[in-house]
């Protein structure tokens, strides 16, 4: 333990040295939440056009649609199902809903039917809608449950409940969108600049080796693997702390309240941490010097982060790379940030986190690999 206390201070010590990694930890971060702040913080609040195909006809799509038509962000007008795209594509309509033939009866038989949300604009306006679907459905289903399935029972409770909460939605609605992407496209550009802090990093055990320190540390108590140890103890407490403070700076310093908070963001935002380590690492253990290692880096992080959706809605990608995106860490993040903001719990998003937390043992397992294979050939 005594050893991995002065290693971590060791490396402290040879990254803040220098100012620019004062920059690269401290600044970067803030500069992925000021730009989508600057480009969204003045949007005014526009009407979004919704295009409504019901297939269902029954009671819990009528009351949709109702509320809906209710809300001042929405214009809603009912259309055939075989011309949505047309309309959206021609401008007509910002997106559509699409409701299955026997969504009422799924619904009140707890069944999965689900609404389709068809639009080519992305979180922008599926934000809200999802948004929207998910508070006004999980009202719906409580009601549902208290009136025991009584279709009348039903229409009273629906009733009062709508008197007592519809103006608490509009305002909901209202002040939350730009928060939604603010947050959303402020948490894509962090993830690639913690990737970048992360390999440098993970940088320095390439350097230590060409100046022969971890030859000089494998003759001390200190062995060579204490040291990598320190390494990804330092860089996951780093990464952390720079996604902490910047999580904070979002909700207090730039009032950016999206209704999730801070601490469930850091438990889905954990397991990339580690990853984004455990990639650099493995990075670090394949690379012959710091210009092959940055070279690496530089064609992993940056197409991945493009691929993943991290800079603009991966619904605005051809269909072949959405399927690519679902093979990297970045993009499992993104889809439990979205599930979040949308309002869904925790527990809604624990397979993100296991699959976000495979991927980091797998590029550990890499890395483990790797530095055998180093250790086998400097040994020789």
């Amino acid at each position: 333990m005594n050893n991995l206390l002065l290693i971590a201070r060791n490396l402290l010590r040879q990254i803040f040295r220098k100012k620019s990694n004062i920059f690269i930890f401290v600044i970067l971060p803030v500069i992925g939440i000021l730009i989508p702040l600057m480009i969204y913080s003045n949007v005014e609040s526009t009407t979004i056009r919704v295009g409504i195909a019901d297939r269902d006809q029954g009671i819990i799509s009528q009351k949709l649609i109702e509320d809906l038509m209710s809300q001042d962000r929405f214009k809603v007008s009912h259309i055939e199902e075989d011309q949505i795209n047309s309309a959206i594509t021609g401008g007509k309509l910002d997106c559509a809903l699409v409701i299955p033939e026997g969504f009422t009866q799924s619904f009140l038989n707890d069944g999965t039917k689900q609404i389709d949300v068809v639009s080519v604009q992305g979180f922008a306006v599926t934000g809200w809608l999802d948004s929207y679907l998910t508070t006004f459905l999980r009202n719906q289903r409580l009601l549902a449950q208290g009136a025991g399935k009584d279709i009348e029972v039903y229409n009273t409770l629906y009733k009062q409940f709508q008197a007592l909460t519809t103006k608490v939605e509009l305002s909901d609605v209202k002040n939350m969108v730009n928060n939604y992407i603010i947050t959303y496209m402020g948490m894509g550009f962090l993830i690639q600049f913690l990737l970048v802090g992360a390999g440098r990093t993970a940088s320095l055990i390439i350097r230590e080796q060409k100046e022969r320190t971890l030859s000089r540390i494998r003759c001390a108590p200190i062995k060579g693997y204490e040291f990598i140890l320190g390494n990804v103890v330092v860089n996951i407490g780093l990464v952390t702390g720079q996604t902490l403070l910047t999580m904070l700076l979002l909700r207090y310093l730039f009032k950016i309240d999206v209704g999730v908070p801070v601490s469930i963001l850091m438990i889905m935002m954990f397991p990339l941490l580690v990853a984004g380590v455990a990639v650099n690492l493995m990075l670090v253990s394949f690379a012959k010097n710091e210009n092959h290692f940055g070279t690496l880096s530089t064609l992993f992080i940056y197409p991945t982060c493009l691929i993943s959706g991290c800079f603009w809605d991966i619904e605005l990608m051809p269909d072949y790379m959405q399927k690519m995106a679902m093979f990297l860490p970045q993009r499992w993040a993104l889809d439990g940030i979205e599930a979040l903001i949308r309002g869904e719990t925790l527990s809604d998003v624990l397979l993100n986190i296991g699959v976000i937390s495979a991927f980091a043992f797998a590029f550990f397992a890499l890395a483990i690999f790797g530095f055998s294979r180093k250790q086998a050939h400097y040994a020789s």
